[in-house]
C-alpha cells in the first residue's frame, strides 16, 4: 500500500518547519524566518486610511473644491468606511473584491453633505469622485503590495492558533506557512487526538487558556477537528479576555457557504468568517460608557420631578423606605446593590423568592410603579455609579444566579458585559415569570452581535414597549 503523505507546516523554537506525516515516519525540514520588525503591523494599517483619506483631498484639490464642505465630506468618508469595518487588519489585502463595496461607502457622506451644499460647491465635490475614487485605488493598492511584501519577508507575523487538527486544519497550516503574504504564523495544532499521530498538536482543548499565553496568540483560526461545538463555544468566548481575534471556517464552504458573510477573509480558496466580538474591544467599552454616562444623567435631569413625586407617593404608601435595595450579580460575577422604588411592604424573603406578582404585600402605590416599570427608574442611578449599563442582560440575584449557572448552559456567558436597564430578551417580551433558557439565548446574542446602533434600537423599542403596553 502507498503511503499518502500529509505536509504539515509548523513553528519549531522559533523555525519554520515542513513536517510530512506518515503514519510511520516523520520527517523535518527546518529553514530560518526573519524577524519581525515591531510597530510595522500597526505602521501599515494606519497607512490605509491615511491613504484613503488623502486621496479624497487629493480629487477636491485638482479641482478647486477643497474647502470646508470637502475636508468635512473627506473626514465623513473615513468615518463611513472604519464604522463599515473597512480599516480592519486584512488576512487577504486585495482590494479586488471588496471594489466596488468600498466605492458605495464612498457616496454614503457624499448624500448628507449633498443635502447641505449648493451651487459650485456640490458641482466640485461630485466632479472630485472620479478623481478621489482612483486615487484611493491607487493608494491602497500600493499599500497593500507593500504589507504583503513585509509578510513575505517576515517583518509582519502574527502568531496564530489552529483549533483542528483535521484534514481542514491541516490544509490552512500548510497554507499559511507556504503563503506566508497572508501574515500569520502557526505556533500548532490544538485538538483531542493522539499527540504522537499528528506531530505538533499542543494538547486538547483543555490547555486553550494556557497555550493563548504561552505563545502569545494574537489570531486564532478554528477548523474541523474532534472537539464538539457546545464543548468549543465557551472556550472561543474566551479569546476576547486575551485579545485574540477568532476566525471559524464555516460548514459546507464547499457550497459557498461563509463566501458573503461580512468581513469574511480567504485563505486559498478556504473562507474564514471573523467573530465579532466588537463588544470587548476597548474603544468599544469607552464608547458604550460615554453613552451610559451621557444618557442616564439626561434622563436623571429630564425625570427629576417625576422621580420626586413617585418617592412622596412610595413614602405615603406605608412604613417603609423609599427605596428599595438588592443585591444583584453583575459583570463578571461582580455583587452590586440595584436600586428601586419600593413596591412591597418590608419583607425579608424577596432574596429566595421568584415572583412576587400575586403578592399580597404589594401596595397600591407599588402595583401601578410595576405595571408601568416606574420602579425601575432609580437604576438610572446604578448606570452612573457604573453597577449597570443602560442596555445590557438583566442582573439576577445571587441565589437565583448560581442556580441558572449550574443548569442552564450559556448562563454565565451573560455577565461578560455590564448588566443593563433594559435587553435584548426584554425587548422579545422575555421578562417576568419567563424562559430562562431563552433569556440567556437572547442576551449571548446581543454580547456577540453588539453595536452602538443596537443599542439605540433596544433603546428604542424599549420606549415603544412602554407606551403601547401602558397607554
Amino acid at each position: 500500500m502507498v503511503k499518502t503523505p500529509t505536509k504539515l507546516y509548523v513553528e519549531t523554537n522559533g523555525h519554520t518547519t515542513t513536517t510530512t506525516v506518515h503514519r510511520d515516519d516523520i520527517t523535518v525540514i527546518s529553514d530560518q524566518r526573519a524577524t519581525p520588525v515591531a510597530g510595522l503591523g500597526v505602521a501599515l494599517r494606519v497607512a490605509v486610511p491615511v491613504a484613503d483619506f488623502a486621496a479624497l483631498i487629493g480629487g477636491l484639490v485638482v479641482v478647486g473644491g477643497a474647502g470646508w464642505a470637502g475636508v468635512a465630506y473627506a473626514l465623513l468618508a473615513i468615518l463611513t468606511l472604519a464604522l463599515f469595518g473597512d480599516y480592519r487588519d486584512r488576512i487577504d489585502p486585495h482590494l479586488d473584491r471588496r471594489l466596488w463595496w468600498v466605492l458605495g461607502h464612498l457616496a454614503v457622506p457624499l448624500v448628507f453633505i449633498g443635502l447641505v451644499l449648493t451651487g459650485e460647491a456640490a458641482r466640485s465635490l461630485v466632479l472630485s469622485m472620479p478623481l478621489a475614487a482612483g486615487l484611493l485605488v491607487g493608494g491602497r493598492s500600493l499599500v497593500y503590495a507593500v504589507t504583503r511584501w513585509a509578510r513575505r519577508r517576515g517583518y509582519v507575523s502574527e502568531r496564530t492558533l489552529i483549533v483542528g487538527a483535521g484534514e481542514v486544519g491541516l490544509t490552512i497550516a500548510h497554507a499559511l506557512f507556504r503563503f506566508r503574504e497572508y501574515g500569520l504564523r502557526p505556533v500548532g495544532l490544538l485538538d483531542d487526538v493522539d499527540e504522537h499521530l499528528v506531530p505538533n498538536v499542543l494538547g486538547s482543548c483543555h490547555g486553550f487558556d494556557r497555550v493563548l499565553e504561552e505563545h502569545h496568540v494574537s489570531k486564532v483560526v478554528v477548523a474541523f477537528g474532534t472537539v464538539p461545538e457546545e464543548r468549543l463555544v465557551p472556550i472561543l468566548r474566551g479569546c476576547a479576555q486575551h485579545d485574540a481575534e477568532v476566525f471559524v471556517t464555516p460548514r459546507f464552504f464547499e457550497l459557498g457557504v461563509g463566501h458573503a458573510a461580512p468581513g469574511f477573509e480567504d485563505v486559498r480558496g478556504i473562507p474564514l468568517v471573523p467573530v465579532r466580538q466588537a463588544a470587548f474591544r476597548r474603544s468599544a467599552r469607552a464608547t458604550k460608557r460615554a453613552f451610559d454616562v451621557a444618557a442616564s444623567s439626561v434622563a436623571l435631569l429630564l425625570l427629576s420631578p417625576a422621580l420626586l413625586v413617585i418617592a412622596t407617593l412610595v413614602r405615603l404608601s406605608g412604613r417603609g423606605p423609599i427605596f428599595f435595595r438588592q443585591q444583584r450579580v453583575g459583570e463578571d460575577g461582580r455583587v452590586f446593590d440595584v436600586f428601586k422604588f419600593r413596591t412591597l411592604r418590608p419583607n425579608d424573603d424577596s432574596d429566595m423568592t421568584w415572583s412576587v406578582k400575586d403578592d399580597d404585600r404589594v401596595t397600591a402605590v407599588g402595583r401601578v410603579l410595576r405595571r408601568t416599570s416606574l420602579d425601575e427608574l432609580p437604576q438610572f442611578f446604578n448606570v452612573l455609579r457604573g453597577d449597570m449599563s443602560i442596555v445590557g442582560p438583566r442582573p439576577e440575584r445571587p441565589y437565583f444566579f448560581h442556580q441558572f449557572a449550574e443548569e442552564i448552559r450559556g448562563y454565565r456567558d451573560r455577565q461578560r458585559l455590564p448588566s443593563g436597564v433594559t435587553g435584548w430578551a426584554q425587548v422579545h417580551g422575555l421578562r417576568g415569570d419567563t424562559s430562562i433558557v431563552e433569556r440567556s439565548r437572547f442576551d449571548n446574542h446581543y454580547i456577540e452581535n453588539w453595536s452602538p446602533w443596537m443599542d439605540l434600537v433596544i433603546c428604542a423599542r424599549t420606549l415603544k414597549t412602554l407606551l403601547r403596553d401602558h397607554d
